[in-house]
């Protein structure tokens, strides 16, 4: 999978303008006309096409995550198993030692009421 962003030059959090000055820059030195190959070129295109379209940029975004995850051996990001990570979490989760699953806490209420 080809690092639109490492083509260009820019982070991944360029604006526009910036992309269109990248692409200018780097037409310049790949140019089929001035020594570079129209495959390189083609590919310099692709880049600027998709980083200036939200929806293409959103996917690809998304899709270039997926893939450096994969690449370093990574699962990529699921949410769900992420929350359920932190609800379960001891220190992040709702259960402390006080706090027990089953514990009735109707006493420990500020009001001194009992919960219904």
């Amino acid at each position: 999978m080809n690092d639109y962003y490492k083509i260009l030059g820019v982070d991944s959090g360029a604006e526009k303008d910036d992309i269109k000055k990248a692409f200018r820059r780097v037409s310049r030195e790949l140019h089929p006309d001035v020594g570079g190959s129209v495959e390189e070129f083609k590919v310099l295109n692709e880049a600027k096409r998709t980083l200036l379209d939200p929806r293409l940029r959103s996917i690809y975004d998304s899709k270039l995550r997926k893939f450096y995850a994969s690449k370093e051996g990574r699962k990529p990001f699921d949410p769900e198993a992420t929350a359920a990570y932190i609800r379960n979490h001891p220190f992040w989760g709702p259960y402390t030692r006080e706090n027990e699953p089953n514990e009735d806490l109707s006493d420990k209420l500020p009001t001194g009421e009992k919960k219904t």
